[in-house]
């Protein structure tokens, strides 16, 4: 029985494409007895980037230790997460980007791998065409699209410790 896959390169990345998206990383672990998986950065290819396979979500971070059981993801180090918010009636599409100095934790809804939940910390920094802010940390929340369950809609964001926020936006400056 196969318990572990683990795959590196020194002179290309490796590059995974499950269902949902593809990956690009320097090293990956997969671990068969809990679905788990470990994606490494390295000289040549410091980041860890994860794209959806519409390229709603993008994330990058130096590593990234995954759940498929648990649905969560812990992203180590500092790393950047974009959505694509998808268009509404006459509104264009948004775009909300966050970054953070220190880590992120993931959750994806059951059964899917849409972002639900995000909660960054250190240096936290967001930037959306309704909002720009930067604190210490930051929780936002999605519901999903009920017109396209594959894509998600941002909820709520709750940020904590030096909270410098400006809510101003095309239409409200």
């Amino acid at each position: 029985v196969l318990h572990q896959v683990a795959t590196s390169s020194t002179t290309k990345p490796a590059t995974g494409q499950p269902a949902m998206g593809l990956v690009h990383c320097a090293s990956m672990l997969y671990r068969t007895a809990d679905r788990s998986t470990r994606l490494s950065g390295d000289q040549q290819t410091p980041l860890v980037t994860f794209a959806d396979g519409l390229n709603q979500t993008i994330l990058t971070t130096p590593q990234m230790d995954y759940s498929d059981a648990a649905k969560t993801a812990l992203l180590a180090g500092p790393g950047m997460l974009h959505v694509k918010q998808p268009a509404k009636g006459n509104q264009a599409a948004t775009h909300l980007n966050v970054t953070w100095a220190d880590h992120c934790n993931v959750k994806l809804f059951e059964n899917s791998n849409v972002v639900q939940q995000v909660e960054a910390v250190g240096d936290v920094k967001v930037d959306h065409p309704q909002i720009k802010m930067a604190s210490n940390d930051i929780a936002l929340s999605f519901l999903r699209d009920p017109k396209e369950p594959d894509k998600s809609l941002l909820h709520q964001m709750l940020a904590s410790g030096e909270v410098d926020c400006d809510l101003s936006d095309k239409l409200h400056p």
